[in-house]
């Protein structure tokens, strides 16, 4: 979907099927049902503090999937965590943004 890029000349064909590769997954529709039945991140998210393992959140400050505020919920919740906007990015910055993302992740590790 274009609506993943914050830069719309990433919308491409070829990325748009890299980034729809997990809605081929079997059971994927089962489990995005359950997941919304369950009441989505609001089902989980008081176990969001129980994660003890240091976490790198990487957010698109564009990102019109999700959103925004969600990421800054994730930061508050879990203990050890590290927030990074990307910037000028949507939903998937593993794409859009890949160098800094993985500089990031590099860093991180």
């Amino acid at each position: 979907s274009k609506n993943a890029y914050y830069d719309k000349g990433w919308a491409s064909e070829d990325a748009r099927i890299c980034a729809a590769l997990h809605l081929e997954m079997p059971g994927w529709n089962q489990a995005l049902i359950a997941f919304t039945k369950s009441g989505g991140y609001g089902y989980f998210g008081d176990k969001l503090a129980q994660i003890s393992q240091p976490t790198l959140i990487l957010w698109g400050d564009h990102d019109q999937i999700l959103g925004t505020a969600a990421a800054s919920k994730f930061k508050h919740a879990i203990p050890q965590s590290q927030l990074i906007w990307i910037k000028d990015c949507g939903h998937v910055p593993h794409l859009e943004q890949a160098q800094i993302t993985a500089e990031h992740i590099l860093e991180f590790a």
